[in-house]
Parts: C-alpha cells; structure tokens; sequence
C-alpha cells in the first residue's frame, strides 16, 4: 500500500520536501508534507489539502495509525535516517521551527524557577507553531472536513485565517507574559533580592516587578530586560484594551542602541519594526517569537545568578513559595521512617525536582552530597 505522507505534526521548515512514494513495509523516502490526519484514514496529496491538525506533536510516530508498526524508538531513529537522503537537516525530537526553541533546550536548567518557566512556555511556543501550520492550510483554501461538526463558514478563508493567527499569538503572549510573572515571582522571595521587595507594594506593577529584580541581578543596560517588559505591556494591552502601557524613554533607548546587535541574534529583527507593531497593536509571528525568546534568555541570565546548591534559607524561601511544607508534613505523618526519603523524593520528583538536591543537602544528613538532579528528574 503506498504511502503520500506520514501523519504528525511537523515543523514549517520540513513543508512540501517531497520524493518519491515509498512502500509501506520500508517506509524508504516518506514524503513530508503538512500535518494532517483524514477522518477517513487517507492521506491528501497536496499540503493545500492538509487537514487541521487532529492531535498534538505526541503522536507523530506514536502508533495512532497503523501506518506505523514499528516501536516508538524505531519510528523516530527510521525517520531520522532518511531526513539526510531528502537533502533535509536531520530533525530535532520536539523542535517547533522557531526562535524560542533554540533557547529552550540549550543551556543547563539551575532552578526550579526556570524549569517552571521552560515547562510552561515550551508547549505554548510549539502550539503556536503548530497552529501556524494549520492556518496555512485554511489560508490556502482547504475546506472544513464534513465529519467535523462546528459551525465555519467564513466569507474569506485568507482573512479568517489571518484573524485567527492573530489571536493565537496574543494567547500564546499573554501565557508567556504570565510565566515571566511566576519566574520572577519565585526569584524574588530569596533572601538576596530582599532589599527588592521591600520597595513593592500591592500597586507595583508587573512590568515593575520583572524591572527591579532584572536590574539587581543583571547590568541595568542589559536589552532583553525593555524587551521581556515590552512582551509584558503588549500582553496588557491584549487583555485590557483601554491600557496605555508602554516601555519608559529609557527602556525604548537601549533597545533602539543595541538594534544591530538585535537584528544579529534574533533572526533580523527589526527593533524599529518591532515597536511600531506594539504601537498599532500588530504582532507577528516573528515579533512574539523574538520577544519569547529574548524573555526565556533574560531568565536564563538572571538564573545563573542563582546558585544550584541552594542555601538553608533559600531553599526554605521556595519550599513555602512552591508550598512544600503541607506536604512534607503529610508525608512524615502517614509514612514510616524507613520509607520517608523514598517518599519525599518521589514528591519532589513530581512537583519540585529542581530542589530535592537542596532539601537532601540540608535535611538529610546520610544522603550523598553529589546527587544529582539530573537522576531525579
């Protein structure tokens, strides 16, 4: 039975690489197309045809069909394989096609406040992506399938198309605008930003907040801090229509200074584009992808600020900000003492990894000091 495309979801970059059909029972030289999955179980023949996508990046090689025999390893190191023989770069296992992954995966994870943070704005970025692709379907015109029952009928696919990708990447701003707000959240209950927090009260802002504990940390000339701010009004202005936030002279003035600089690691980006797509109100998709990405970087920065042996009194700052105690309590009142450190590591593992070295560190004397996160995680 021949086969026109495999069924997941794959980044834009791998769009309309074609060859020839393979067989089914090699799976020699797939076609890449668009993601899409026929109710009928067929496969279109063209990416205008692609449908929208009927489930998440999780499924591609994961046995949904029976076009995939083969164990999940096998799956993806068959499919890495021929990627070369396509003229193609191999594929990265959960690569989106945009900036933010690049900076998602790159550097060592110190705190549990950056992992909170990468593992809430990574699926956003990759939804985004990935919603991306399927509204390139309907800007081509592909029509709604007639097994799927929801009302759509829009005067212009193009124009509805374009609505809608708007709207994602304002969602996809407003996650990321609020994930910047727990990491800096988290950050600033350690003892060392104290003389921050002492300056806040229940009017300082958001944009505030990110501000001050940026510039304690980092140099205050430092672009990615106007930039994660600029990502942080645009998101107000996305949720509350009347709000003229906007960046300070000065915030506008280092990241106007450091344009080049800018255009260099972020994939041309045109700064002076850039704020006048704030000031209309008019993101793009390399505007959010930029500005998610310099975010992800700016808390990167800030957390290698943060040591990963935490001291006794930061690690107790963050057990009450995760809200740790209650359990740990439980745990030593219904678990015998042979089995609370297996307990309690299987807590942490699930709900804090990034402090179970920490907490083994100060609380448990015979635990060995060079464990190692990255065995319970």
């Amino acid at each position: 039975m021949p086969m026109d495309a495999l069924c997941g979801v794959l980044p834009t970059a791998y769009l309309n690489a074609r060859v020839n059909q393979p067989s089914l029972s090699t799976l020699a030289r797939p076609r890449l197309l668009l993601t899409y999955h026929r109710p009928s179980g067929l496969f279109a023949k063209h990416p205008s045809q692609a449908r929208a996508m009927y489930f998440p990046y999780s499924s591609l090689f994961c046995g949904a069909h029976p076009l995939f025999p083969l164990p999940y390893r096998r799956r993806r190191s068959v499919m890495a394989a021929h990627l070369p023989s396509m003229g193609l770069p191999p594929m990265k296992a959960g690569r989106a096609g945009s900036i933010p992954d690049d900076v998602l995966s790159t550097t060592k994870v110190h705190s549990q406040a950056l992992h909170s943070l990468l593992q809430e704005i990574g699926p956003a970025v990759f939804y985004m992506n990935t919603s991306v692709v399927g509204l390139h379907a309907v800007e081509e015109g592909y029509p709604k399938p007639d097994t799927l029952d929801v009302s759509w009928a829009p005067r212009n696919q193009k124009c509805a198309a374009r609505e809608t990708r708007k709207f994602i990447l304002e969602s996809v701003m407003v996650r990321a605008s609020e994930t910047i707000n727990q990491f800096i959240a988290a950050v600033s209950v350690l003892p060392s930003f104290e003389d921050v927090r002492k300056k806040w009260d229940s009017y300082t802002s958001v944009a505030e907040r990110l501000t001050s504990v940026a510039t304690a940390a980092l140099d205050k000339d430092d672009y990615l801090i106007p930039a994660a701010v600029l990502l942080v009004h645009w998101r107000n202005r996305v949720v509350h229509p009347s709000s003229n936030a906007k960046l300070a002279a000065r915030q506008k003035r280092i990241l106007l200074n450091n344009m080049d600089i800018i255009s260099q690691e972020y994939r041309d980006l045109n700064v002076i584009r850039l704020l006048s797509h704030f000031d209309e109100q008019r993101p793009t998709l390399k505007d959010i992808s930029c500005l998610i990405a310099m975010t992800i970087n700016l808390a990167r920065k800030i957390d290698r600020t943060i040591q990963s042996n935490l001291s006794k009194p930061e690690l107790e700052a963050w057990l009450d900000h995760y809200e740790l105690r209650p359990m740990l309590k439980k745990i030593e009142a219904e678990t015998s003492p042979e089995k609370y450190k297996a307990s309690v590591c299987r807590h942490f593992k699930s709900r804090a990894p990034y402090l179970l070295e920490s907490y083994l560190l100060h609380y448990d004397p015979d635990a060995p000091q060079s464990t190692s996160l990255d065995q319970h995680s």
